[in-house]
């Protein structure tokens, strides 16, 4: 496990479970949009969303342009439209990049997604970056290695403050 993270606070909205988890698999292997409206209904019935700092950018974790190209979307861009509607300026997709085509972390222990993911990140941009607060996107937060490194780069680019907001947290988190 991670000893300490670079990003400066983490939030999900569900745990992995039944059918969360199966609303994300549909919409990550099969592009079954259908059951994500149920993730806006119920992040509004909750305050995760309001606990957020207010950030002045939004970034969905991205794909690898091979894994967007053959997915044909970014499942966290397509959540960061639909859990922040009003805020479409902010969702920035071309900011954070993923220079390497990584292994599906999926089946991988936290040591060996750690490793999987090393110098996979860029910022293009980085001017823009200095001073911002930043909100990182995704969809499960597993071990947290994607989202702490996504961080790390943000923070190396300059960025004050960095947070999390993940769908759903899984149950590997110490792995």
């Amino acid at each position: 496990m991670t000893s300490s993270w670079a990003f400066d606070r983490a939030r999900c909205l569900f745990f992995y479970e039944k059918i969360i988890a199966k609303l994300i698999h549909d919409l990550k292997y099969s592009g079954k949009t259908q059951g994500i409206s149920t993730f806006k209904w119920l992040s509004e019935q909750s305050n995760v969303l309001g606990d957020l700092d207010v950030p002045d950018f939004i970034l969905p974790v991205p794909l690898h342009i091979k894994r967007l190209r053959k997915r044909g979307f970014n499942q966290a861009l397509v959540l960061a439209k639909l859990l922040f509607p009003n805020e479409k300026r902010k969702i920035r997709h071309n900011i954070l990049l993923r220079r390497t085509d990584t292994q599906a972390q999926a089946g991988l222990s936290g040591v060996e997604r750690r490793e999987n993911l090393k110098n996979a990140f860029v910022i293009d941009r980085v001017s823009e970056l200095i001073g911002k607060k930043v909100l990182i996107l995704d969809d499960v937060f597993t071990t947290g290695s994607t989202v702490n490194e996504c961080a790390k780069v943000l923070k190396a680019a300059g960025c004050t403050k960095v947070e999390v907001l993940t769908i759903c947290l899984s149950g590997k988190i110490f792995s």
